[in-house]
């Protein structure tokens, strides 16, 4: 380490000097203030010392420029002052000295002070470098919070595919419809749209779990489930036949989803699925589940009851065959999708809400406003939950069959 001296007596610098190159270190001298101005200004200096008293500039004027500049690194400064000296040394200190030594010094004294210097200096380096670090550290913190924060609103778009439009119309039905995830990044996700002039494809899908993993999972599967116009898919195949394309059967759908999205042995991930096909023309429905709740049907006479949904979920068995089912629609009929997430809404008490509740509150709800009787169950949820939070994704579809005039 270079220290500079700053002595107006030449006898005193050529001493300092030697002590210096005895302990090890390197010097370079100053005459006074102005001349180790220009020292300090051409090159690094980390140490100095430096008489009070000289011509010219002085110890103290030299203090308060040393304290004053800029720089990077912190500069230790020693003053050496005479016993009768002691209003300089207090203003200097004050000007930003660190130390002070009184002639005449003992050698010993000077020494201690400067390896004290050293440590001072040593802390200050490395808690720079620490300083350093941690904003290194925050940038990639930064960086990596301004990536989840695009990931996620990507994931908030993909999402938004497997949710109904608010405004869109189709023949032959209303709907209603209620999503209320648990966190950002939903694991439920449900739609109903337009195949052709004839078919509206309806699903509903709930991943096992929450968090990014299954979200991710979940925009995968809106690729999948949510056609792009004029583009093939697992739901609408080109066929050389006319009208030049091919509907694909629920089952046949809940197939290549389970060859697409095999189980994920690490971490068990899986998805339940109700898909069906609505076709206007015969008045019937459609549908294969994989582990999805029962849908319900609620009939314009009066009935009421769960409609049949076996199968295991989507990844649970490699090759698993899909049974299919389909129902006779009459004009005022209703079919009802629910996620599990609302059976096991847990009241204060951790009872779950339970699937006969639920099958009594649809049950009992006859409003013919799809949104009052949407709303109304799920209040009943919330109320059931006394208040709290749902500790899952809840999702509720509820449809109305109205006939198309042709």
């Amino acid at each position: 380490m270079k220290i500079l001296i700053v002595e107006d007596e030449r006898i005193t610098r050529d001493q300092l000097s030697l002590l210096l190159k005895e302990w090890g270190y390197d010097s370079i001298s100053a005459a006074d203030g102005n001349e180790a101005w220009d020292i300090i200004e051409k090159e690094p200096i980390r140490m100095v010392i430096t008489d009070l008293l000289m011509p010219g500039s002085d110890g103290i004027e030299l203090c308060k420029k040393i304290r004053g500049k800029k720089s990077d690194f912190y500069t230790y400064i020693l003053v050496i002052t005479g016993m009768s000296d002691q209003k300089s040394l207090y203003d200097a200190m004050f000007a930003g000295a660190d130390d002070f030594v009184v002639k005449p010094w003992h050698n010993a004294e000077v020494r201690a002070r400067l390896r004290t210097g050293e440590r001072i200096i040593h802390l200050e380096d490395e808690l720079k470098e620490r300083i350093r670090k941690l904003e290194e550290a925050n940038l990639m913190i930064r960086s990596a919070n301004e990536r989840m924060i695009r990931e996620v609103a990507f994931m908030s778009r993909m999402q938004s595919t497997l949710l109904p439009g608010s405004n869109a119309k189709l023949p032959g039905i209303v709907y209603s419809w209620k999503h209320r995830p648990h966190s950002v990044l939903a694991g439920d996700g449900m739609n109903i749209f337009r195949l052709d002039e004839n078919n509206l494809a309806v699903f509903m899908v709930d991943v096992a779990s929450a968090g990014e993993a299954a979200s991710f999972l979940l925009a995968s599967l809106a690729r999948q489930l949510v056609p792009i116009p004029g583009q093939p898919g697992i739901l609408k195949l080109l066929s050389r036949l006319e009208p030049g394309y091919e509907i694909s059967p629920p089952a046949r759908v809940l197939s290549q989803l389970n060859q697409q999205f095999p189980i994920d042995l690490e971490s068990g991930k899986f998805f339940t699925v109700i898909y069906g096909l609505l076709n206007l023309e015969k008045q019937t429905f459609t549908y294969a589940s994989a582990g999805a709740p029962a849908p319900l049907h609620l009939k314009a006479d009066g009935g009421c009851e769960m409609i049949f949904a076996g199968n295991p979920a989507i990844g649970k068995s490699a090759g698993q065959k899909f049974d299919q089912f389909s129902l006779k629609l009459e004009i005022g009929d209703r079919l009802i999708f629910v996620s599990d997430g609302f059976k096991n809404v847990l009241d204060p008490s951790s009872e779950p809400f339970g699937n006969r509740r639920l099958k009594e509150v649809l049950c009992r709800q006859r409003s013919d406003d799809l949104d009052e009787f949407v709303d109304a169950v799920y209040k009943a949820g919330q109320e059931w939950a006394g208040g709290h939070d749902f500790q899952d994704d809840v999702s509720l579809l509820a449809l109305k069959f109205t006939g198309v005039q042709r």
